[in-house]
């Protein structure tokens, strides 16, 4: 019987590690207007090879901190936690944004990204900090208003800290200021336009007239909010505020912000006072309005 020969065969395995991985936020700023009322931040897993970049769950710790927005006022905070399954590449998280009528400057508040407690040293992070920059959409407006004699210019919805530019009648652009006050002295009789330029790169065009009575003394102080004493009284349950106007107003209401709601109440009498509030942390906006075109904002966080 003849023998059977012995085949030996050998194979290479290679095992790869399939845990090595970078955790980063997609982008490390994302931009979202107060109209736009969320945005969507997310959370990416890569790997230098492609395919499964990881193996295992794990869990990313993700959370907000103030900047100059307000997480009470602007914004809802968030402290998720994100868990990956394997080969998950994507985790978002919806945040929600403010959208209010009030003219202020952009505001952002920051992202991080941190390492949850047992994570894997070959996951690493990078991209770990970003910012969400909210852009106030409100228009910038220019009206007129006052007497012929006296004609009365003003604008909402300028940043702070943008300057401003003026063109008569389409004349060369000049560096002007709002409020401003025309007569006969500074303006041609008859009926004018001004087209008002802002740095941000918004413009307003505001027609007025003139007559050739003799001007009257014009003065336009700021309009401001003085709250008595400073600042509203606060009880155990409840919120008071009585104040003035540097100048008369249209109107004025007043809001006070908690858990991402809002208590609104007409207070153009110069008082307002909330009632039966839970402990807890609360924001009074007062806003006043001069004929739709000239508005103050008073904002004071109280506690409970």
């Amino acid at each position: 019987m003849a023998s059977v020969p012995s085949i030996t065969s050998t194979a290479e395995i290679i095992i790869t590690d399939s845990n090595v991985a970078t955790v980063s936020l997609e982008e490390t700023l994302y931009r979202v207007t107060e109209a736009g009322g969320s945005v969507q931040v997310c959370v990416r897993v890569g790997s230098p090879s492609s395919g499964c970049p990881i193996a295992s769950a794990f869990v990313v710790s993700l959370y907000t901190n103030d900047d100059d927005a307000d997480s009470v006022t602007d914004y809802s905070a968030v402290l998720a936690t994100l868990s990956f399954q394997p080969c998950f590449t994507l985790q978002c998280v919806t945040i929600a944004i403010t959208d209010d009528s009030i003219p202020e400057p952009d505001e952002s508040f920051s992202l991080i990204l941190e390492r949850s407690p047992g994570l894997d040293s070959r996951i690493t992070l990078a991209s770990s900090t970003g910012s969400v920059l909210i852009l106030n959409d409100d228009d910038f407006l220019c009206t007129a208003s006052g007497v012929p004699e006296v004609t009365v210019i003003v604008c909402t919805g300028n940043q702070p800290g943008s300057s401003l530019q003026c063109s008569f009648n389409g004349g060369q652009l000049h560096s002007c200021n709002a409020p401003m006050v025309l007569t006969r002295i500074v303006s041609p009789p008859g009926n004018q336009s001004v087209r008002i330029v802002s740095s941000t790169g918004e413009e307003s065009t505001v027609s007025y007239s003139i007559t050739t009575a003799d001007p009257v003394t014009a003065f336009l102080p700021p309009l401001e909010i003085i709250l008595n004493g400073g600042s509203p009284l606060v009880t155990e349950s409840s919120v008071e505020a009585v104040f003035v106007t540097t100048r008369p107003v249209t109107g004025v209401r007043c809001f006070l912000r908690y858990d991402n709601k809002n208590d609104y109440k007409d207070c153009s009498s110069g008082r307002v006072s909330f009632t039966d509030l839970s402990p807890g942390e609360y924001v009074l906006k007062i806003y006043a309005y001069n004929q739709q075109s000239d508005s103050a904002t008073a904002k004071i966080v109280v506690t409970i």
